[in-house]
């Protein structure tokens, strides 16, 4: 386990994750995607799977390797799936290349982005700690994600680990 390896700054990011649906599907919002005879498409051991895992009360997740590709956005067409779980940006992208798709609006999950020194060095961590507050303080970390052109990357609240 990585935890017994490092320490693990604050986050300073959260890459949100959501879901693509249809363009004429009924889900409006990650929380209509959960009820009884939902089929929710997500990476096998990806982030969104073990989220969901815990999370779903009543839709079924239907797991598979390597992500979206042709053969996810051809099931949720031919309506074989009619939501699928992953990362906003790499959603995004195939909703932009797509006809016929569309991200949800709101998000699931967001995984947090921190920065590691190795166990145990709590003054290289203060020294990260306080580079991470003063970056999100006077906006570097918003220009960067904004310069970078990132979709579905907030800034992390401050203090969380």
């Amino acid at each position: 386990m990585r935890a017994e390896q490092v320490d693990f700054s604050q986050n300073y990011a959260l890459a949100q994750n959501t879901y693509i649906v249809a363009e004429n599907s009924p889900i409006r919002s990650v929380a209509d995607a959960d009820r009884a005879g939902v089929r929710i498409g997500v990476g096998a051991r990806d982030a969104g799977d073990y989220f969901l895992s815990r999370t779903l009360k009543s839709a079924t997740l239907v797991r598979n390797d390597g992500g979206i590709g042709d053969a996810i956005v051809k099931a949720l067409l031919a309506g074989e799936l009619e939501a699928y779980a992953g990362n906003r940006m790499r959603l995004h992208a195939a909703a932009q290349k797509t006809p016929g798709l569309r991200l949800v609006p709101d998000n699931f999950y967001g995984v947090e982005q921190a920065v590691i020194v190795p166990k145990g060095n709590s003054a290289r961590l203060a020294i990260v700690e306080k580079f991470i507050d003063e970056a999100r303080g006077s906006g570097l970390i918003a220009d960067a994600i904004a310069r970078a052109g990132l979709v579905g990357v907030d800034v992390a609240p401050p203090g969380k680990r």
